[in-house]
């Protein structure tokens, strides 16, 4: 009788029960739907002699892969630079898609200057030349389209006065570029080597993408772009800094002379790489560290060239990062 006979005692049991049930509903519901962050304590049972793997997957949407470096560094003294065997380099477009994996450059080999040389440069630069006779081209924002348009093969080497690898470059570049001139003078007009100081004609450098000095690009019928796989891509200069091989490399390019570059004790095709017009990269691996307090650097960092780190976006997006 009593579960079945109606009562106000039960319907108001009956009542705040539905209640109760609807508010546990909405409330796991809430809870299902939140987003938590929760921490957990673990032990490490592991032996004092094994090392912890940092695993890592990172995006820079405007870093070029050529100067990504990862490096580690602990309170014990360890230091590792540019680290390669674990790291993967994949170049990145505008829109995040994936290109090619990028190799390490080899290392460049420089000139080495003698006192004449360097007594040389030091007149010219006091002649206010900027360390450049007129074997090399000086262009700027306002007369870079024009020398384009002139010639059909143009060699810019871009670079900051402040830079001391620009420095280093500057009279290999003007031997390089007189010998060049010797061999195509200016009436055959197919080719010459220029440079602009990135300090003045900013517009230009930005423009097409100078990230770090000096940087060499090959402009063919007025622009340095390439088909690459359906990208855009600009094409530059990566060999060894010095007069044979500038002079080499560049009479290569001429049509009448154009010849297979390789370069002795170097994979082929070192000597020019393709770099996106919109530069980006995503590095992803892992390291193996010490269990010591200690930084994991990815940095813009190259043995042979400057960066000017006032403009540089290293805005980057993180992916993963976990330990273990």
């Amino acid at each position: 009788r009593d579960l079945t006979e109606a009562t106000f005692s039960g319907a108001v049991m009956s009542i705040g029960a539905a209640i109760l049930i609807v508010f546990l509903l909405f409330a796991e519901l809430g809870h299902f739907l939140s987003i938590r962050t929760s921490t957990h304590v673990v032990v490490d049972r592991s032996r004092d002699g094994d090392l912890l793997r940092v695993n890592f997957n990172l995006v820079f949407p405007s870093l070029s892969c050529q100067f990504v470096s990862v490096d580690v560094a602990d309170t014990l003294g360890t230091h590792r630079a540019n680290l390669t065997k674990t790291v993967r380099k994949i170049a990145l477009d505008k829109d995040l898609r994936k290109g090619e994996d990028v190799a390490d450059m080899p290392e460049i080999e420089h000139e080495e200057l003698d006192a004449d040389v360097l007594n040389e440069l030091a007149k010219m630069e006091a002649l206010g030349a900027d360390g450049y006779t007129d074997a090399v081209i000086q262009v700027d924002d306002t007369n870079f389209e024009d020398v384009l348009k002139k010639y059909p093969i143009l060699i810019v080497n871009f670079y900051a006065p402040w830079c001391p690898w620009s420095q280093r470059l500057a009279p290999t570049w003007e031997e390089a570029a007189t010998e060049l001139l010797k061999r195509y003078p200016v009436e055959d007009g197919r080719i010459r080597m220029a440079s602009m100081d990135c300090t003045v004609a900013m517009y230009s450098c930005q423009s097409h993408h100078v990230q770090a000095f000096p940087s060499i690009r090959v402009f063919r019928q007025g622009h340095d772009e390439i088909e690459s796989h359906g990208h855009h891509d600009h094409e530059a200069y990566v060999g060894d800094r010095k007069t044979s091989a500038i002079v080499e490399f560049a009479a290569g390019l001429v049509p009448a002379d154009a010849t297979e570059h390789r370069q002795k004790g170097r994979p082929e095709g070192l000597k020019t790489i393709k770099l996106g017009r919109f530069p980006g990269c995503q590095v992803e691996g892992f390291v193996l560290v010490k269990k010591v307090p200690g930084n994991l650097h990815i940095s813009a960092h190259s043995l042979s060239h400057s960066f000017d780190y006032s403009v540089m976006n290293m805005t980057h997006i993180v992916r993963h990062f976990s330990f273990g």
